[in-house]
């Protein structure tokens, strides 16, 4: 690509229709301050974007600011609830071009540069954001937690070094390991320390009173403060979660905006996070198509705010619907713990593409099963697309759904049986699966699922 111009600039490769909901970042000359995104989020504000081309002094400064710039930036995108994916492009330095240092990799001597370092403290924080404040212009931050573990970037967009005193609080156990790591012309800097290796500037092991924790640090002008506190039974991987094939993810975006409801979905850890946002009547709605999954799946949830029923489109809920080998999904069950009347007739843009054929209440989604076997139609193709959504629920609602592994199917008890495929009755056919939902040609070595003619499904173990 031709370099009309001498400035440096990023450029958001995104169409001006705000219908894109992924955005990749690149290093070009543009008009970059036009794009509507860049605006809202206001990379132009930076120093990194807004500095004059010099190619004898570019390459440290890109080093020095890229650091603070990336969580600048990360928070601007954070905002954007209707971006579900963004994409640093650009991974080691070109060697065409002097000046374009915004590689995580440096190109002469492979080394990790600060902002593959920055990348890499950001890769450890854990997904759900929590609330941070602070106090005073020059310093900026963001936080998030999990389980076993909770993080705090703090970075500091002023010339000057500043000292941080930070309080986490509400931390969900009692004992871990303190970590703190520096981004700055002494610690993690490629171009300043010669040093690639990400290494932490403190670790030790504390006891923790009442959920709080108090510190004091220091962080350089342009420079990152990461904190971290690892509890002491956190596993060191987490594994892969394998619930099923996934074929594709439907996402529904009524609304492009900051304020707007969102949702989300993990394919790793088959985590789905749903939030109304500032929009009280909002709608956030994914789904999930998927084949190979097993006959009952649990939901374990986590939930931030209570969700209202304030008319009748209110809904918190999830929906399965099966696809018959005729490639048509046929039928659908919908499952809710009370956020939800019959008189609701908002039709999914997906599945059926109807109101649910069967519906059925638990006592709390944050604690249930999907029994995907109880409700299969004939001619089960073994695809279903499971659909998050919450609607007009009120403002700040947040809902997390973690999927695994059923237990237990919920059919007949185990029965032994020789290796046929005729129903022992009536001498017909019958439908074979394993447990994964696989139609088979006939029962095999083990625990298999089968159907006969009137439709009852029951598990049989061939030995």
């Amino acid at each position: 690509m031709m370099r009309k111009s001498m400035s440096f600039a990023i450029a958001l490769l995104m169409a001006t229709s705000s219908l894109r909901s992924q955005v990749n970042v690149h290093v070009y000359t543009a008009q970059w301050e036009e794009y509507p995104l860049v605006k809202k989020i206001g990379l132009y504000q930076t120093p990194l974007v807004s500095r004059a081309w010099i190619d004898r002094y570019f390459p440290k400064l890109a080093e020095l600011e890229a650091r603070s710039m990336r969580y600048e930036m990360a928070c601007g995108f954070l905002e954007c609830t209707y971006l579900t994916f963004v994409n640093w492009a650009q991974y080691i330095d070109p060697g065409f071009f002097v000046g374009d240092k915004l590689g995580l990799i440096d190109r002469d001597s492979g080394a990790r540069k600060a902002l593959f370092n920055a990348f890499k403290l950001y890769g450890m924080m854990p997904a759900d954001r929590r609330r941070i404040s602070v106090t005073g212009s020059d310093i900026k931050g963001m936080a998030s937690a999990s389980a076993d573990c909770v993080t705090a970037v703090l970075w500091n967009t002023s010339t000057t070094e500043r000292t941080l005193n930070v309080i986490l609080n509400m931390i969900p156990f009692d004992s871990g390991t303190l970590e703190v790591y520096h981004i700055d012309e002494g610690h993690n800097s490629w171009y300043e320390t010669r040093k690639g290796t990400l290494t932490k500037s403190r670790s030790e092991h504390i006891d923790i009173t009442e959920g709080i924790v108090r510190l004091e640090d220091v962080v350089r002008s342009k420079g990152v403060c990461f904190i971290r506190i690892v509890a002491d039974d956190a596993p060191t991987l987490y594994p892969k979660v394998t619930l099923g094939t996934i074929v594709r993810t439907r996402q529904w975006f009524p609304k492009r905006t900051n304020a707007a409801s969102y949702a989300l979905f993990d394919p790793k850890t088959w985590t789905v996070r749903l939030s109304s946002n500032k929009d009280a009547s909002g709608l956030a709605l994914i789904g999930i198509e998927a084949t190979r999954i097993p006959s009952m799946i649990k939901v374990e949830g986590q939930r931030n705010g209570t969700a209202q029923r304030r008319s009748s489109i209110s809904t918190k809920n999830i929906r399965v619907d099966y696809q018959d080998k005729s490639g048509e999904y046929v039928r659908s069950v919908l499952y809710h713990e009370g956020v939800y009347t019959n008189e609701r007739s908002f039709v999914l843009p997906w599945g059926t593409q109807r109101t649910p054929d069967e519906i059925v209440e638990v006592a709390s989604l944050n604690d249930c099963n999907l029994n995907i076997a109880a409700y299969q139609p004939e001619n089960f193709s073994g695809r279903v697309l499971i659909s998050f959504e919450m609607q007009n629920v009120g403002a700040g609602v947040k809902q997390n759904f973690q999927l695994s592994r059923g237990t237990s199917t919920g059919l007949d008890e185990l029965s032994e049986a020789d290796e046929r495929t005729e129903d022992y009755v009536s001498g017909q056919p019958m439908e074979v699966y394993n447990l994964s939902g696989q139609r088979q040609v006939r029962p095999r070595r083990g625990i298999n699922i089968v159907r006969n003619p009137e439709g009852r499904a029951h598990k049989i173990c061939v030995k």
